[in-house]
């Protein structure tokens, strides 16, 4: 079976989310002895296949063309509808990004076909007969529990959530099949969007990205207040990391949107996960899972979160954070 990646890219560079995906891409291939593509589409943008090919794809297939610059959701699914009947493989994945969101249920619908959304796992299991066959892994009832499916039509389509997956080792000077298509190839050449994407205004970010940063420290229900919570800040400025904060926190204002983890928030994967007043529930333990080391602080020893942590402190954040903080200083200062 082979398996097609759609390569989301910004500005011609591909994306930390596809680069999970043509890891997991590539494993998946080798256990239905299929080959990995990818799927490029914009305007100029070539050059990123390259990297597509040092990550592991096989064959890459790129479509350029002026009114692919910016992403036209009637217009992208289309081509990738064309590039899929010709491929014909047996599984596409795509980031559970705002557009992998619109862009996988839009062309499940032109293939008729299956389609299992925010993914956390892809597992190979055998049926009944013994055959090999696909299982999606999803967090179910707000992350309480984690539900199994298999999409029973071909292909399938399938969104992973970003952060979840580990890259493959970069093999610099790999290369691959490059297919050339334009839109006249496609059957494109005149098709008319019903809606255009006139801009495209992007945001900075002012601090550091969370997804990408080694070390998290994380403020749960636990932490309460303001005050409270800026123990958490300092205790991630001390270790060099970013804050992040649970659903409670992000609704009291204690923290953006953009620093919550959790199902509904960020996957992350960092070398270092501090947990400061955070309970273990669930919906934010899916978002933490894949951490190198998690360490816990919180005065419930019987706190779900000691149940998935490597290092647990059971202790008030005021008086456990405050010695820590000093030892993180005492340390630095003896170097």
């Amino acid at each position: 079976m082979d398996i097609l990646i759609f390569a989301e890219q910004r500005a011609s560079k591909v994306t930390d989310a596809v680069l999970g995906l043509l890891a997991k891409g590539g494993e998946l291939s080798k256990e239905f002895d299929g080959k990995l593509h990818a799927a490029l589409l914009g305007d100029a943008v070539g050059s990123a296949a390259s990297m597509l090919f040092e990550h592991g794809a096989a064959v890459v297939h790129v479509v350029e063309h002026p009114k692919l610059r910016l992403f036209q959701s009637d217009l992208y699914a289309s081509a990738l509808y064309e590039i899929v009947r010709r491929a014909k493989p047996g599984l596409v994945l795509f980031a559970a990004t705002l557009l992998g969101k619109d862009l996988a249920p839009r062309l499940a619908a032109k293939l008729k076909t299956g389609l299992v959304s925010h993914c956390v796992d892809l597992r190979v299991e055998f049926d009944e007969n013994g055959r090999k066959r696909l299982v999606e892994v999803i967090p179910g009832f707000g992350g309480l529990l984690f539900a199994k499916n298999t999409i029973l039509r071909m292909p399938q389509i399938v969104t992973m959530t970003p952060g979840v997956l580990g890259r493959r080792r970069q093999e610099k000077g790999r290369k691959g099949e490059l297919v050339r298509l334009s839109l006249e190839d496609l059957g494109l050449a005149g098709f008319e969007s019903r809606a255009e994407t006139l801009e495209v205004v992007e945001t900075k970010a002012v601090e550091a990205s969370i997804e990408n940063a080694n070390v998290v420290v994380v403020g749960g229900y636990g932490v309460g207040d303001a005050e409270r919570f800026k123990l958490v800040e300092e205790l991630a400025e001390a270790l060099g990391g970013v804050v992040g904060a649970t659903r409670p926190l992000i609704d009291a204002g204690l923290a953006p949107k953009e620093r919550m983890v959790g199902q509904s928030g960020k996957t992350i994967r960092p070398k270092l996960y501090v947990g400061v007043g955070v309970s273990g529930a669930m919906q934010h333990v899916v978002g933490i899972l894949n951490s190198k080391v998690i360490l816990a602080i919180n005065k419930d020893e019987n706190a779900p979160i000691f149940e998935v942590c490597d290092v647990g402190i059971v202790g008030h954040a005021e008086e456990v954070v405050p010695r820590l903080l000093e030892e993180l200083k005492r340390r630095k200062a003896s170097k």
